[in-house]
């Protein structure tokens, strides 16, 4: 995003308003060297006056030019903040010779009706203002140096009667430069004047400027907020949404197993069936193997709820894992026997030690033992590895089961999610294993990896790190 500062930015409508502050100017300038000429007869000669406001209006006239351009070269270059502040500097010199030319030439205009005898010698203080206004601090001070120098130059020339101007008469004393403390007295507080008028007018200007770039610096951190602001509540309907599906997903399978309780008993409950019949036990058994898959199910749900929570109740302790490990193979050895699965664990040498969640870590193999041995044909081979890796744990679990195909492999770790194919092999299975499996490695911050073709068998490559106490 393109970056100017304030001063830069307002450059091009300040040397407008000075053009369009020059022609006013010269109109007064012109009418009022009109009626003290020729209708007050005050100055004898106006034509030197008029020079002066003609050479102004073809200045003037150059000028608006000059502006027109640099603001066509400012559109052009809108987004090269090099070159904007290149045209910025030659921008802020224009204004200093504008208003340096303007100083000179109401010298000359003072200097041609009067010098110092002329009234409108206090219209320099209007030059400071102005100065103080759109210049920088050490510019407005040059210029009030300039006017001072100038003034000095008038005040001095008629004072050595070196030229003769056109003398508002009665304005002086005597009409003479005679009394020294005049001349000094009217220089001092002349050019006092002038360098006060600096320093309020830059001073007031300074602190406008510094509260405009504070105001800002704010507007632009309120509408980065702002846009963070929007951010975050487009994430949290997001996740709003994403509840209220997680919601509907786990109400609709905790409803099925509920419902195919409810109507085994309403079955035996109705009479359809004698109590102590074969077709009774059958549908008794067919509830509670329901409802055993129900307990499970709300089990996982808790188990993983308590995992994305991040809150832990289960304090992290230093562990080996390949006790753990060698203990859920133990758990599963009635089955792997039933389905003569070989199951092979290979371990590195010196495991060093793991602070973790006992626990966790137990559910973890637990969830992809169990998956290996119900997704692997008869006679089929698990192994499990276990290595050192840098200050982790890596462990590999693979089988030659069913695997899963590759458009599947992306969401095996969502809530629920289960592919047709484990569904063919198990109809009872929660599809939170994986999901917890996925919770529990990341409160190790570990990581998980999956590499599996359909019917090629499937690795988990895992990496374990300890827990921070």
């Amino acid at each position: 995003m393109l970056k100017i500062s304030l001063t830069e930015s307002e450059l091009g409508e300040r040397i407008k308003w000075l053009i369009k502050l020059r022609w006013i100017f010269i109109i007064f300038a012109l009418l009022t060297i009109w009626i003290v000429s020729y209708q007050l007869k005050i100055i004898n000669n106006p034509f030197p006056l008029y020079i002066i406001i003609a050479a102004l209006i073809l200045i003037n006239t150059s000028f608006r030019y000059l502006s027109r351009k640099i603001y066509t070269d400012l559109e052009n270059l809108k987004d090269d903040e090099q070159a904007i502040k290149r045209i910025g500097k030659s921008e802020n010199r224009f204004l200093n010779f504008q208003i340096s030319l303007d100083i000179s030439s109401l010298a000359f205009l003072i200097y041609f009706s009067g010098g110092i005898t002329n009234p409108f010698i206090f219209y320099f203080i209007f030059h400071m203002i102005i100065s103080s206004i759109i210049l920088s601090r050490f510019a407005a001070y040059f210029q009030a140096s300039t006017a001072a120098v100038f003034l000095f130059a008038i005040m001095t020339l008629q004072y050595y009667n070196k030229l003769t101007p056109n003398y508002i008469l009665d304005f002086i004393p005597g009409g003479s430069f005679e009394k020294n403390i005049y001349f000094f007295g009217i220089f001092f507080v002349f050019t006092t004047t002038l360098f006060l008028s600096v320093f309020m007018g830059t001073s007031i200007v300074k602190k406008l400027r510094e509260k405009e770039n504070e105001l800002s610096i704010l507007k632009d951190s309120l509408q980065k907020q702002a846009e963070e602001l929007k951010d975050v509540n487009k994430k949290l309907k997001e996740s709003d949404i994403r509840r209220s599906e997680y919601v509907m997903k786990a109400t609709h399978e905790l409803r099925s197993p509920l419902a195919a309780v409810k109507n085994c008993l309403k079955v035996i409950t109705s009479g359809y069936v004698k109590p102590e019949s074969e077709k009774c036990m059958e549908l008794l058994h067919r509830a509670q193997d329901r409802t055993d898959n129900l307990l499970y199910m709300i089990n996982d749900l808790l188990s993983l709820s308590s995992l994305k929570s991040e809150v832990s109740i289960h304090p992290p302790e230093v562990l080996k894992i390949e006790e753990i490990i060698k203990k859920v193979i133990s758990i599963f050895s009635a089955q792997t026997e039933e389905k003569n699965i070989s199951v092979n664990y290979e371990t590195g040498k010196n495991l060093h030690p793991l602070i973790g969640d006992k626990e966790n870590l137990e559910i973890l193999f637990i969830n992809l033992v169990s998956n290996a041995i119900k997704y692997t044909p008869d006679e089929g081979t698990i192994e499990i590895k276990a290595e050192n890796k840098n200050r982790g744990i890596r462990i590999i679990v693979s089988d030659t089961g069913i695997g899963i195909s590759e458009d599947n492999i992306s969401r095996i770790f969502e809530d629920f999610y289960r592919t047709k194919e484990a569904k063919n092999v198990d109809k009872r299975g929660t599809g939170l294993g994986l999901s917890i499996v996925k919770q529990i490695i990341k409160q190790h911050n570990g990581e998980i990896k999956v590499f599996s073709k359909s019917g090629m068998g499937t690795i988990f490559n895992i990496l374990l790190k300890n827990i921070e106490k």
